[in-house]
């Protein structure tokens, strides 16, 4: 089972957090496009669940154009094979590549809405990529976003990386962006250099819990830096990951394979003088 198919089995945390943020937004964006036929672009579709069962279900808008987009192939598989249809579309892109994003630009133009869950933790370069992103939008286009800015799970990987066992992945394992906390004062200051305008933001405190040690090793199987072990190394990586998250947990007094989180939820706008 590939990456895609993985995830598309594992990725509920996701759903259920992105279902109750779209909810939260819904009568802003009801306010802003009305009837009116919108384009929508996701970035960091995955396997497009969020954007076909979730936002484009119960937004409650009206669209001419929804493509979901994302850098893994496998994804975008995974993406096409389920929810693919004469409405929602699906393509690889890299937001950080500024000539793919102007590629796509050339073939589909700017859109009015863009949406990202659980992507600008993946991202080494936010200043790109969200540059890319206005470059995507119309005047007063509306950016939705839903990230990690904080993960306990990510404790267990930094102890990994110092075990003598992983030492010649310890580089791919902390350089990992989800182990670096993204500063809401930091996204703040890129997304107003950029001329963006914040209609919202707030931040949520959920916890998940995997419930075995095999759903929680499927998870987190999609980390880029286990795609570069051994298939025999990443197996062990996995099982050594579990075991860590239980003891970690044991010692909070959490659930076994649960973590707590920290996700930011903004809703940004596009200035007309942009």
């Amino acid at each position: 089972m590939d990456v895609g198919e993985i995830y598309h089995k594992v990725n509920q945390y996701q759903v259920q957090n992105a279902s109750d943020c779209i909810k939260k937004v819904r009568a802003l964006l009801h306010d802003k496009f009305g009837n009116q036929k919108c384009k929508l672009l996701d970035i960091g579709t995955g396997d497009g669940r969020v954007l076909s069962e979730v936002f484009v279900k119960h937004s409650g808008l009206n669209f001419e154009k929804v493509l979901g987009s994302d850098i893994n192939l496998e994804m975008i598989k995974v993406a096409k094979k389920n929810y693919q249809n004469d409405l929602i579309k699906f393509e690889q892109l890299n937001i950080e590549d500024e000539e793919a994003s102007s590629e796509l630009l050339k073939v589909h133009g700017t859109f009015d809405i863009l949406t990202t869950y659980f992507c600008l933790h993946w991202i080494k370069d936010l200043k790109i990529a969200l540059s890319n992103v206005k470059r995507f939008l119309k005047p007063n286009g509306v950016f939705h976003i839903i990230s990690f800015t904080k993960c306990s799970a990510t404790e267990a990987f930094i102890e990994l990386a110092n075990n003598s066992k992983y030492h010649a992945y310890r580089d791919g394992i902390l350089n990992f962006p989800l182990h670096k906390k993204l500063d809401h004062g930091d996204l703040d200051n890129i997304i107003n250099d950029l001329g963006f305008e914040v209609k919202m933001t707030e931040s949520i405190l959920p916890s998940f819990d995997f419930e075995t040690d095999e759903n929680l090793k499927n998870f987190f199987n999609m980390a880029p830096f286990i795609k570069n072990m051994p298939a025999n190394m990443r197996q062990e990586f996995l099982i050594d990951l579990a075991e860590t998250t239980r003891k970690m947990n044991k010692q909070q007094g959490l659930l076994d394979y649960s973590f707590d989180s920290t996700l930011l939820h903004c809703l940004v706008i596009k200035k007309n003088d942009n």
